[in-house]
Parts: C-alpha cells; structure tokens; sequence
C-alpha cells in the first residue's frame, strides 16, 4: 500500500468512531504537455490517532510529476462524501514522480523543475507592475461546447465541467474548485453576486489563466483577443458556438485574494462526441493556435465561422457562411467571383474529389456540388438584396430552381425550414470548415 498522507488534528469535524472507508484522490500532472492528466483515484483512509489515506495501487497515467489537488472522504457503503479537502497544500503532501513506469517521492528539484515548465507556457505579461500581488488568475465558466478532456491551448486551460438540465453560473464556479484548487476567496456570495441562469441542457466547461502577470485594471478586457483565438479553434475542431456564462478573476497576494465577479451571459449544436476521431487533438488545436498568433486576418476568419455557426436566423446563416467563402477567396487568388470560389473548395478537399463529398439528397432530389454553389449563392443574394429567400412568397424575386425544389421536397417530409434543419445548411457549414481549416493550414495555392 502506498501512503498518500497523513492528516493530525481532524477529531472536532471526524464523524465519530468512523475508524475506515473510501477516499478519492485527485492527482494531477505539472507538466507544459497539452495534453492535461487531471484524475480522480480511488483509495481508503483508516482512522486512529490520525487519518492515513492509502491506495493499493497508484493511477496509470503517463510519466511526470504529480500533485494531490483533491481528497474525498465517504463512510462504507455510501455514495455522497462527508468530506472533502481540496487544494490541501497545508497538509505538505509529498508530490510524487512516475518514471519507468516506477513511482517515487519527487524531489524540490523536480518539482521546481516541472512547475517551471507549466509556468513557461500558461503565463502572461511580464510581471513589471504587479506590486504586491504574487500573480493574478481568472476562470471562465463556459457553455455549449463539449469537452471530453481536459486540454491546455496556448496559455489557457479547459476543464469539463457537468452537463446538467439545470445549471446556473455559481454552481458552476463552485464545481470548478475541483479543478483549480482555488482557496482564500469567499464564495458564498456567488449566487448572490451573479445572475441566476435559465434552464437549459448545454456542455459546460471552465477555461482557466492560472499565471496572469500583470495588474490590468481592465480585469478580464485584455483577455478577449486570446479568448475569441481558442473559441475559433473550438469552433473550427468541435463544430459548437461557446459562450461566456461568468467569471471570476482573482488578484492573489500572500494568504489573501481580491475575487471580482462577473456574469458574462446566450442548443448546443456542436461535436457530440470526443477523441481524435472527432477533432478533440490538443496537439492540433496548439499548432492551430500557433498558426493564427501572428495573423489577425486568420484569427478574424475564424471568429467569423464561430459567429456564423451561433446564427440563428436562417437567411443570415447563408449570408455568414457565404462572405466566409468570399473572404478567403480573396485573401488567396484576389478574386470572390463563382470560378474562384469553386476552385477554393477544391484545393480544400484535395486530395479527395470535391464532386464526391460535397453531394445533397433529400428523398428523389439529388444535388451535385454544382448545384449547391449555385443554391448557395443564390441564397446569399436573396438575404443581401431582397430580404431572404422567404421574398419568394411576396413576388418581389424568383428563386433559384434548386433551392425551390430543395424546399418542397423538404415539405413533403415534414422537415422544419428553420435553422438546423436545412439539409443545404449543414453542408455549406461543413464545406467553410474545410476551407478555413485549410487557410490556417496554409494548403491553397494561389
């Protein structure tokens, strides 16, 4: 058995004559990877003089140094802890290494080591005017996108948090003290402080600034510009809007912390599933981060597609998605006419014929690209020009063929014309993805 710790002084709060039972330990790595090992193991504590939390065997996870973030205490037999100790720095628990597949108490060296690591690729600004504060951090608690893992982009961390029916930004703050380990900031306020959400089901998440290095008095402003950059990669890799719910942002000096809170508060159409094979690649993600850090034009871009996935009105969605197209025809071959636009979408998808993915069928109707482009822009210059293509009904212009014979098709089958429910819709999102995944990427040739 391996002794995680040992905890003196808990009689006054110690269930009485609770000599055993189960402990949950959070281990988490220190480490700059973007891959975050954030993980939850279970063990016992026996109870005496002294609580000795223990654990037959220590968690599989990859080689590092290892810090205890978290301790959940339960009595036999039942679900709910009794307890818990979260960020317990002040119980000095060793932190420990795992090498060849061996673990050991790490050293000071070693720890050092690793948390300088971290903090050379999560810190922000210079730390010129920071005064008497040690550092500043602030967590974002953010909706409608599912994250699987936590990950680091950049200098930001994503933790998921619960996907709850009824979710407000306070609870939420709450349960990402789990993660952050946050402590010396009085929290009971919350629901007081921040405005109750709706009910809603959406994927939550935290985003995390654990090293911020300067005193803004802007607060969280100064942040945005790096928040819209790891929204447009979620958007671009996950195919989901996110939004900011609430905040806080945290001035931490020795044994204290001034806490501000704010409330940020907008279905969840995005990725429903996780891991590499859905575009969940922290790896990729951090190239794609890299790839926009000197290129507003990119970034720009991107924050566009996230913009247009959120769009709820249908005409505009087509607008959006469109002057996406348009845009990065452009910025390529200088040019935003129909032949250019055509062949972007091509290099996009190359080395895969365009003709075979970029396809529609809705019962009989069978669209070929070619009949997409021009459904697609047809619909574009209806929303610019002429109100949206519902102007059909009114007489003031005349429809593209194909987007008619789309619509009555889509009738027949009792298929709402609203948005997220045009087929045509979905692959124009599919087909702006391509195309600004490969703008990043920097594959066209102009």
């Amino acid at each position: 058995m391996f002794e995680i710790v040992k905890i003196s002084g808990f009689q006054k709060d110690w269930p009485e004559s609770l000599a055993f039972g189960r402990c949950d330990i959070l281990f988490h790595r220190i480490s700059d990877a973007p891959e975050i090992i954030h993980i939850w193991t279970q063990g016992i504590f026996e109870a005496n003089s002294e609580v000795s939390v223990l654990l037959a065997d220590m968690p599989k996870v990859p080689n590092g140094v290892y810090r205890v973030r978290g301790l959940l205490f339960y009595r036999p037999d039942e679900a709910r802890f009794f307890k818990s100790i979260i960020n317990p720095y002040d119980l000095f628990i060793s932190d420990f290494i795992k090498r060849e597949d061996k673990w050991f108490i790490a050293s000071d060296a070693e720890t050092l080591h690793a948390t300088r690591s971290w903090e050379s690729v999560v810190s922000i600004g210079d730390g010129l005017n920071l005064g008497d504060i040690l550092h500043c951090e602030s967590h974002f608690i953010c909706s409608d996108c599912l994250i699987t893992t936590p990950v680091r982009i950049g200098p930001v961390e994503l933790y998921p948090l619960a996907h709850s029916g009824v979710v407000d930004v306070a609870s939420s703050l709450k349960e990402a003290l789990l993660f952050q380990g946050l402590r010396h900031v009085d929290f009971e306020d919350i629901a007081t402080s921040l405005m109750q959400q709706a009910d809603k089901r959406s994927p939550m998440f935290v985003m995390s600034f654990h090293r911020i290095l300067r005193n803004d008095s802007e607060v969280i402003l100064p942040l945005l510009p790096i928040i819209k950059r790891v929204f447009g990669i979620l958007c671009l890799n996950r195919g989901a809007y996110s939004k900011l719910l609430g905040c806080v942002y945290l001035k931490r000096r020795k044994g204290v912390a001034d806490a501000f809170y704010a409330n940020l508060n907008s279905y969840y159409r995005g990725n429903l599933t996780g891991g590499v094979i859905s575009r969940e690649i922290p790896k990729l993600w951090n190239k794609q981060y890299e790839q926009t850090a000197n290129d507003l034009f990119k970034t720009e871009v991107m924050s566009k597609l996230n913009s247009a996935y959120a769009e709820t009105d249908l005409d505009m969605a087509y607008f959006r998605l469109w002057s996406i197209l348009e845009s990065v025809s452009v910025a390529v071959f200088q040019n935003k006419k129909m032949p250019s636009i055509e062949r972007l979408c091509r290099q996009a998808y190359a080395p895969q014929e365009v003709e075979q993915v970029v396809t529609l069928s809705i019962g009989e109707c069978k669209f070929s690209f070619y009949d997409l482009l021009k459904m697609w822009i047809d619909w574009r210059d209806s929303t610019a020009h002429n109100g949206g293509i519902y102007a059909i009904h009114t007489g003031l212009r005349k429809a593209h063929p194909f987007n008619l014979k789309m619509l009555e098709e889509m009738r027949k089958r009792n298929m709402p014309i609203e948005f997220g429910e045009d087929r045509s819709l979905f692959i124009l999102k599919d087909v702006c993805t391509q195309v600004v995944s490969a703008f990043i990427d920097d594959k066209f040739t102009s």
